[in-house]
């Protein structure tokens, strides 16, 4: 069987301690964060309202378990709407898309108060 999952939004709480249990399950786990954790071949770093998808991110990876994503901002506006829905909307369709096209059989998709 191939072990081998993607984690986005690795750099957060959530997706940290997802990573961790992946890793103790017996997991391969390849990381992508919004700023790069680790300088290893295992994390990779994308803006997911701008960059396209780095390539080998999703090389040979069986599962996608997506939490990144924007939330919590403190004062919102009209530009942030357009943030949220940039990285929310389009990052996940970005990624789905990105995952379909190499192959990943399973999309799991984590959402918050602002998905």
């Amino acid at each position: 069987m191939n072990n081998l999952v993607l984690v986005s939004g690795a750099g957060g709480f959530i997706g940290g301690s997802l990573c961790v249990a992946l890793q103790s399950g017996g997991y391969r786990v390849r990381q992508l964060t919004h700023s790069r954790l680790h300088k290893d071949k295992h994390t990779f770093e994308m803006d997911l309202a701008k960059d396209p998808c780095p390539p080998g991110l999703l090389q040979d990876v069986h599962a996608v378990f997506h939490l990144a994503g924007k939330a919590h901002a403190l004062a919102e506006t009209r530009q942030d709407e357009n943030e949220y829905f940039q990285i929310n909307t389009e990052g996940t369709r970005k990624l789905l898309e990105a995952a379909k096209q190499a192959g990943v059989q399973k999309f799991i998709y984590f959402s918050s108060v602002k998905a």
